[in-house]
């Protein structure tokens, strides 16, 4: 970090007031009633005020003329160094009689120190009455410090309904249903992942409902308490609906259950609430296997009992105070803690709703089951006779937008993630009147979407409320689309919401702070939990029992009240309750968790660059994955350490307290936990092996040394494979990048630890090829081709995107590359040398037919030679020829030939799906090779490759990869452009530029090496930087190519044809505090990419959950790195290249001759070439500035 960093005034809050105009000036006068004043106090007075509006520990303001620095500390006070103004201007103190208000100085405290009273003047639009708090304000503090009496009634204090209303409405939950539809409504609606629809109407609802209240009370009997809690794990349909209100109608307590908890987390839940019933479908009855007491199972959807019971039931025994359904959430303690919540609680949260929420007739049911909010979803349509429409949960994250119409939704609760990169658009639901948000911060993009700006032409309700207040507490009505981001409005009439201090612990009656203060959100009145469940301890410190305001609950969120009367929230403030990829948990959890592991001493659980890691320290070592079994065993999968750092013991602060700083500095560090064994240090394989780093590194190599340090990359790792195998030590590249050293991959060698991973076979794995041939047979007979190819093989998942692709839009993928020939080759010596490369590489004459049989769209056919058809000569180039017709895609290789008055040259019209930038590179070198008569270079062929990712789509490696990607990107918002163009009439057409980066290869080295990341990496970092600006997000997310070479088939170095994966890169800007932890984030995801990056971009997508029709990202980096080093060639070379991709934006950033260049390729109609001119500026300059100061904070 800076030692010398610049202080910057602190900002006085803007806050919002109930005043519509405020006069620019306004002034008013204090007076603390002491016979004289110090300036020590009046500072540190001051100071306390900014702290308690702004939150910030050290403030920065003017003193007499001076910038001062104040910290929390008496008598901390010292002179600033260079100030800047900061955003919305400073405050200061005068106490030399200036009656002029400094230039940025928008409030400024007049003081007469001998008379201890001045003005407050305000240049900054704070409204009188405002300046009069903040003048008592003052005031107060003043007063403390000189221990003298305080007048409390001087400050309007931060509480809003301390008397909170009991409204009048049903008093249990199941009585809140409609017993008919006032109109001719149903009650459920739901599309199953076949699309089609299953209903019922209110008294279908009730009817079914009631059958299964009598087969819970029947299997109930006298074995539990007259509230029996039963736990339901049903997946979203119309089962689970009646289920929820059977359970209830049974006077029981509705417990849901995660589908995909592990069993043992099922058990547990089931031993702490005491179950001796359990609800579910058959096909999910094994999940309770490991719970260790007789349970009775009702199957929901097995009905062969129904029959023997009447469809008549007495009313059960049910008080309004007994739980109707008990929420699990992740625990402080390690154990997951259940959230009990009344009958009554939930009555009177929905019946505040009544008066808020506006009219609808279909609400959509999107929460899963175990979030509170499903509770709203289903008894509140219900409770006014709407219509609860509902869906499959994977066809709704698949397809938002059109479950939405087809269901002809017009109310929702979304998160404001799902709503701002599934939803997107007002416009594309046109039938939605009523968008409730929930469970986290509301975005810019989806209030200024979503939110009004007149009358009735928004859709935004603000909702906020934690499990433990009864699914919502306070709502921003009608947002308006200038509303801040974190704007919760106001509390319901049955509630009541206070801000006090931030503290551990609250004994006696709360302090209420005065407005505008940050403080804790406290929130009381008859919405509250009963508590939770089996947890004393955490309820005396969630809970507090006032006398003067009753019960009240502490909700861990920093907020302040507004003046205007509406509350803000800011955030967490616990440090071990975090969130991770939009999912919040708590640490204290995954380390309880980890204790439950043999001989774990001690363990810290961190979130480092966006990762959890996990640091252990054990009486034995017995390795990561034991651990990771235990976490996988009793924790969702999101809550599992990604890392496992295992520790001999854990650094410790003076205080015996764990040194957290320390750790995360070792991580970040990459340094060594423990030797390798030496056992292997003298073999023949580590011998080897070091003689190849060293000659691919250029140095002499120490066996246990961080080859990282030395700027061992992947690239490298792939060299290092291929002269490995070419030795006979077969170890494929993810293993060798595992590991951090020569020792540590010899290791890995003689261990067999790459055995896991051998190539696959030559034959295609496909039990059912035949009909997929036949099919292809067919298909071209239908074009009029009568030729038979020679093979027919499949097409790897990047070879259909990118057809597909074309198949859409005529431009995509269809490239073409520009070469020059000396001028001595004849015409026929440059067909000769493309048919020899087609004959030697089967890719080169292949083509592409639709077949549209499952899991095969396409299918690739092999001619037995390249057509002479592909060949043309022309006086002009044609640069326009597009493959855009399935007749087309037959032959996508085309050939045009040119006689120059100095040289030969040729056009080849290509379309992606048979190259990528790595094998273009082998062509140029085999067309080289072949006109000068030399002997070729033996390739494998493609057809390998596919072989290969189709043996991993059948693994268990598929589905690791499924889950990481799901992980990295829960809640991800893709990133489209804004327009940066004047006007919207520019037609789509993708243009480029190239431009040299004035950055010396030695610094970027050097710095690679330093932080022990790629070259890539600071480009990326560069690039991720700016998105977040130019979108105005710390969430981003971009595409990133990676050569597809790290897989163990061998000669895949060699080989020609598409073996590239195009990957998402996501990055949080707010968990990261300098370059070195951007850059360190980025390569780790670099490096996870290279094990998981397999898996289809489609698939990707697809487990993200964002929305088919939504690209990704629309922002592609391309680091142009091949494993042959740079050659120039007499006899052949490239003159220029265009490559036509989908995105809006592609950078290709490559070394030619010790200098960096960067190709931009962009959508004019959105980014005018100035603009990406000035964007390419600044990631060179951002790239330098990353070199140079790595350790700056952001």
């Amino acid at each position: 970090m800076d030692n010398h960093p610049r202080d910057v005034y602190t900002a006085f809050p803007e806050l919002d007031y109930a005043e519509r105009c405020i006069p620019r000036f306004t002034q008013v006068d204090w007076n603390c009633g002491t016979p004289s004043l110090s300036l020590d106090v009046l500072v540190h007075s001051w100071a306390g005020v900014l702290r308690a509006l702004t939150g910030e520990e050290v403030l920065v303001f003017n003193l007499d003329g001076e910038p001062i620095k104040v910290g929390p500390e008496q008598r901390s006070l010292q002179k600033a160094t260079t100030c800047s103004p900061g955003k919305t201007g400073y405050t200061g103190i005068s106490t030399v009689g200036s009656t002029e208000l400094p230039h940025d100085c928008i409030l400024q405290v007049r003081c007469s120190l001998e008379e201890s009273s001045g003005t407050i003047v305000s240049s900054g639009s704070i409204p009188a009455e405002y300046l009069l708090q903040i003048g008592g304000h003052l005031e107060t503090n003043i007063r403390k410090a000189c221990k003298l009496p305080c007048d409390n009634t001087v400050l309007q204090r931060s509480v809003v309904n301390a008397e909170p209303r009991s409204i009048p409405g049903p008093l249990l939950l199941h009585d809140m249903v409609k017993e008919t539809s006032p109109c001719p409504d149903l009650a459920l609606e739901f599309l199953d992942k076949e699309w089609q629809t299953h209903t019922l109407t209110y008294e279908q609802l009730h009817a079914y409902s009631l059958r299964l209240s009598l087969r819970i009370s029947e299997a109930v009997g006298t074995r539990s308490s007259s509230n029996p809690v039963v736990p339901v794990l049903i997946p979203q349909s119309l089962d689970l609906y009646v289920s929820w209100l059977g359970i209830l109608k049974a006077g029981a307590t509705v417990c849901p259950l995660n589908i995909d908890a592990p069993s043992e987390r099922i058990a547990f839940i089931v031993k702490d609430v005491s179950a001796d019933v359990v609800i579910t479908v058959k096909s999910l009855m094994g999940r309770f296997s490991q719970v260790d007491k007789t349970l009775t199972i009702i199957a929901v959807d097995d009905n062969s009992n129904d029959t023997v019971l009447q469809a008549t039931q007495t009313d059960a025994q049910i008080c309004p105070e007994s739980l109707a359904y008990i929420m699990y959430t992740s625990g402080s303690t390690g154990l997951p803690k259940g959230v009990g919540l009344s009958h009554r609680a939930v009555t009177q949260s929905l019946l505040a709703h009544d008066d808020e929420i506006p009219h609808f007739r279909r609400f959509l049911q999107f929460a899963a089951p175990t979030f509170d909010v499903s509770v709203f979803e289903i008894f509140f349509p219900l409770f006014r006779g709407a219509t609860l429409v509902a869906c499959e949960r994977s066809l709704m994250l698949n397809d938002l937008v059109g479950v939405m119409n087809h269901l002809k939704v017009d109310g929702a609760e979304l998160t404001p993630t799902v709503a701002g990169e599934l939803l997107r658009r007002k416009s594309n639901v046109p039938s939605l009147r009523v968008l409730l948000t929930i469970g986290e911060m509301l975005t810019r993009r989806v209030i200024d979407e979503f939110g009004f700006t007149g009358i009735d032409d928004g859709i935004l309700f603000a909702m906020y409320g934690p499990t433990e207040t009864a699914i919502h507490c306070t709502v921003a009505p009608k947002l308006p689309s200038d509303s801040r981001a974190g704007n919760i409005g106001v509390p319901f009439r049955s509630v009541s919401a206070f801000i006090i201090p931030i503290q551990e612990s609250v004994d006696g009656e709360p302090d209420i702070l005065p407005i505008g203060c940050i403080g804790e959100l406290v929130i009381g009145g008859p919405q509250l939990a009963n508590g939770y469940l089996n947890r004393p301890e955490e309820n005396h410190k969630a809970f507090i029992e006032s006398q003067v305001y009753g019960r009240l609950y502490r909700t861990g969120d920093r907020a302040r009240l507004h003046p205007s009367g509406e509350f803000e929230c800011l955030g967490r403030i616990s440090s071990g309750q975090v969130k991770l990829r939009g999912q919040r948990m708590e640490l204290g959890e995954v380390e309880s968790t980890i204790f439950k592991a043999p001989g774990v001493r001690n363990t810290v659980a961190c979130v480092i660059n966006g990762i959890l890691v996990a640091f252990v320290s054990q009486d034995v070592n017995l390795g990561p994955e034991t651990v990771r079994r235990v976490c996988e065993t009793w924790l969702p999968r999101f809550m599992v350490p990604s890392d496992i750092i295992h520790m001999d013991e854990l650094p410790r602060l003076p205080s015996g307290k764990v040194d957290r700083q320390a750790l995360e500095n070792i991580y970040v560090n990459s340094r060594e936990l423990g030797r390798p064994d030496i056992s292997s240090r003298n073999s023949e394989t580590e011998r080897k092996i070091s003689a190849c780093v060293g000659s691919i590194l250029n140095t002499p190599i120490d066996s246990s040394g961080s080859l990282v340090a030395l700027g061992f990359d992947s690239l490298k790792a792939i060299r290092l494979a291929s002269e490995l195998r070419t030795l006979g030590i077969n170890i494929d590249v993810n293993s060798i990048l595992r590991v951090d050293s020569v020792q540590e991959i010899a290791k890995a060698v003689e261990g067999n630890l790459a055995q896991e991973n051998v190539a696959a076979p030559s034959a295609p794995i496909f039990t059912s090829w035949g009909s997929v041939v036949d099919a292809t047979s067919a298909a071209l007979l239908s074009m009029g081709i009568s030729s038979k190819p020679q093979y027919v093989v499949p097409c790897s998942p990047v070879q259909v995107s990118m057809i597909a692709e074309s198949m859409k839009n005529k431009e995509a993928y269809s490239n073409w590359i520009e070469i020059e020939f000396n001028q001595n080759i004849q015409l026929s010596e440059i067909r000769e040398a493309f048919c020899f490369l087609a004959e030697q590489n089967e890719i080169l004459r292949s083509g592409f037919v639709q077949v549209n049989i499952p899991g095969h769209t396409y299918t690739q056919v092999i001619w037995k030679s390249l057509n002479e058809s592909v060949f043309a000569e022309y006086d002009t180039f044609c640069y326009g020829v597009a493959f855009e017709s399935p007749l087309q895609m037959l032959s996508p290789l085309q050939v045009q030939l040119k006689v120059c008055p100095s040289s030969v040259r040729a056009l080849v019209c290509i379309h992606h799906a048979l190259y990528d930038g790595w094998s273009w590179e082998h062509i140029m070198h085999d067309l080289e090779t072949s006109l000068e008569k030399k002997p070729p270079k033996q390739r494998p062929q493609y057809r390998e490759f596919v072989n290969f990712v189709y043996r991993f789509l059948e693994s268990q490696d598929r589905l690791d990869a499924a889950d990481y990607w799901r992980d990295l990107l829960r809640g991800v918002a893709p990133l489209a452009w804004p327009n940066f163009q004047n006007h919207n009439d520019i037609p789509r057409k993708l243009s480029t530029i190239s431009r040299t980066l004035n950055i010396a290869i030695n610094d970027l080295d050097t710095v690679v090496r330093e932080l022990r990341v790629s070259r890539q990496t600071v480009f990326q970092g560069a690039l991720g930087y700016l998105l977040g600006e130019y979108h105005g997000t710390s969430d981003i997310i971009f595409g990133s190519v990676s050569s597809g070479r790290t897989i163990p088939v061998q000669g895949i170095e060699d080989m020609v044809g598409p073996c590239i994966s195009t990957l998402p890169v996501r990055i949080n800007m707010e968990d990261l505090r300098n370059v070195q932890d951007l850059l360190a984030t980025i390569h780790n995801i670099n490096r996870k990419a290279l094990i998981h990056g397999l898996l289809p971009l489609r698939d990707i997508k697809a487990v993200s959950g964002v929305d088919p029709s939504t690209p990704l990202f629309d922002t592609l980096i391309v680091w142009q790195d091949t494993i042959n080093e740079n050659a120039t060639s007499n006899t052949v070379k490239q003159i220029a290249s265009q490559d036509f991709l989908e995105l809006c934006l592609t950078l290709e950033i490559e070394i030619k001759d010790n200098t960096i260049i960067v190709k931009a390729t962009f959508q004019e109609s959105v980014l005018p070439v100035t603009q990406v001119d000035i964007l390419l500026l600044q990631i060179k300059e951002l790239a330098a500035t990353f070199i140079r100061d790595r350790t700056e904070s952001e």
